[in-house]
């Protein structure tokens, strides 16, 4: 079995080779990775992947470069296009009920002093990026050793703020680790892979590594004596936490705490988390570590107060954005339009949605639809491609869904064919309301209110997400608060984001991570 892994490492390695020396660079880099997933100590693999990705005009897409100055792009004009399409097409331009412009923000660049490491500096100069106001608060916070929660907005750039302080760290200090919770392995994978690229690119070797449920035990001994940095998610941790004394290398020298998405720990799951944070600052302190909590967010109404309960520490609130963003129209469209014909008031909500998907898939304008639940997901997406397959039966195989539940390499096959464009049409479960990079989309459509307008803004945040204009269309179902936002859409419009509460005193909570921290230390 090891010389056929063997074999096939040095199979793809070979590949890699051959795909380099014909140019096709996406290609060579995917050979590579493969090649290291089969055998992460794999050297040579490892150093020509990094020089594609360093190599000027290579073609491969650098993991940051959303981090540029914006460059005029012909996506806006799609925008218009959706738009000029719902205000003159008979069926639809009735039941929309209110279109707000939300307006453009310019970008605000800012300086670090003192000045990044050469690495670092070295790695921006290379990319052509300028670091936002937002970040370079970020790395000021975390230089002088506060508790940070950064709450600008989706797709603001908010990982390369924490990326690169925790990189400074890991750099300077040799003995130095670092831990990255994320709250899906969905999306500790995809922030992996950006991890891997920004060590290549910076080479700041910091063998990072994921550690969930999925890695193979003959990894997890490797990942304990040589990851200075490794990602995991709290079920997960809850596990590591058990067996710390395997860990008390990493434990005794953590330094850092990134906790991504952290507005997902809301409610009962969140307080568990909540607790699980609290126990992992008692085995630290047991190995003589005190590590930073860097926080990551939506924008919610109490960061300041969240970020305490979760993290158990004051935290410092980072909230003035520096990112561009292109104007964003915000559709709210009533399927029972105040003045919607007799044979079509009574129309499904959800054929709705799949008139206005596959209208947006017909103009090609690549567009990501929220439903509420897995099996619509598929139901629309099945509507969806039916309702294109007589009449553009090429456009049909360009719609897909994206769901929890999917193998691993399908969940990434589709991540991959969104961020290239291959698709036009995805219809997701909220498991794409989180940050998992798939590109720039022109269009997002919500098939209902999601709950909150903390979820509503990070759904609609989706489109748009290299400053270009953009669309979100809500689609109101028939139930009196939708009704009310599409009848009062000011109402809509002024509503406050929610608090993201926890409950640090709920007694069964509190009585089992009890017996669970007795068992790692004696309280």
């Amino acid at each position: 079995m090891i010389r056929d892994a063997r074999e096939e490492r040095d199979t793809w390695y070979a590949f890699g080779l051959a795909r380099l020396q014909a140019g096709e660079i996406d290609e060579a880099v995917r050979c590579f990775d493969r090649a290291l997933e089969l055998d992460p100590a794999f050297t040579e693999a490892a150093r020509m992947r990094g020089e594609v990705l360093l190599e000027p005009g290579a073609g491969y897409e650098a993991p940051r470069k959303k981090e540029e100055k914006p460059a005029s792009r012909p996506r806006s004009r799609k925008a218009e296009k959706i738009l000029r399409f719902l205000r003159t097409k008979e069926h639809f331009r009735d039941k929309v009920a209110h279109i707000e412009k939300l307006p453009p923000h310019k970008p605000v660049y800012g300086t670090v002093s003192p000045p990044l490491p050469e690495p670092l500096a070295a790695y921006l100069e290379r990319q052509g990026i300028d670091l936002y106001t937002h970040q370079c608060e970020t790395i000021r916070q975390i230089r002088e050793g506060n508790h940070a929660i950064l709450t600008t907005p989706t797709a603001s750039g908010k990982t390369l703020a924490f990326n690169i302080p925790v990189f400074e760290i890991l750099l300077k200090d040799p003995l130095a680790t670092a831990l990255y919770v994320y709250p899906i392995k969905a999306l500790a994978n995809d922030q992996y892979k950006t991890l891997r690229e920004f060590e290549a690119a910076t080479k700041i070797i910091v063998n990072a590594r994921r550690f969930d449920g999925d890695t193979p035990d003959d990894e997890r001994d490797r990942i304990r004596s040589r990851s200075k940095a490794v990602l995991t998610n709290p079920y997960a941790l809850h596990y590591i936490l058990g067996s710390h004394r395997r860990w008390a290398s990493f434990f005794s020298n953590l330094r850092c705490i990134v906790i991504d998405e952290a507005h997902a720990y809301r409610g009962v799951f969140g307080s568990n988390v909540a607790m699980v944070f609290r126990r992992l600052q008692r085995i630290c302190a047991h190995y003589g570590s005190d590590p930073q909590f860097i926080l990551s967010s939506a924008t919610i109404a109490n960061p300041e107060e969240f970020g305490e309960k979760l993290a158990g520490r004051p935290v410092v609130h980072i909230s003035r954005d520096g990112s561009p963003r292109g104007s964003r129209f915000f559709v709210l469209y009533n399927p029972e339009g105040e003045e919607a014909k007799e044979d079509t008031a009574s129309l499904s909500m959800h054929n709705e949605t799949v008139k206005l998907l596959s209208a947006c898939v017909r103009m090609k304008t690549q567009t990501l639809c929220f439903v509420r639940s897995r099996q619509l997901a598929e139901l629309i997406t099945l509507w969806t491609k039916e309702a294109l397959r007589d009449k553009h039966p090429r456009l049909a195989r360009r719609v897909q869904s994206y769901r929890g539940g999917y193998l691993p390499e399908d969940r990434l096959r589709i991540e991959q064919q969104i961020k290239d464009g291959s698709l036009l049409g995805i219809v997701s479960t909220n498991a794409l309301e989180l940050g998992i990079d798939i590109g720039s989309l022109d269009c997002v459509i919500l098939s209902g209110y999601p709950g909150t307008m903390m979820s509503t803004w990070q759904q609609a945040g989706r489109a748009g997400r290299r400053a270009t204009e953009s669309v979100a269309i809500m689609v109101a179902y028939a139930n009196p608060l939708e009704k009310h936002f599409t009848r009062h859409p000011e109402d809509f419009f002024a509503r406050p984001h929610e608090n993201a509460v926890l409950d640090l005193e709920n007694r069964y909570i509190r009585a089992n991570h009890a017996l669970c921290a007795a068992l790692e230390l004696p309280i």
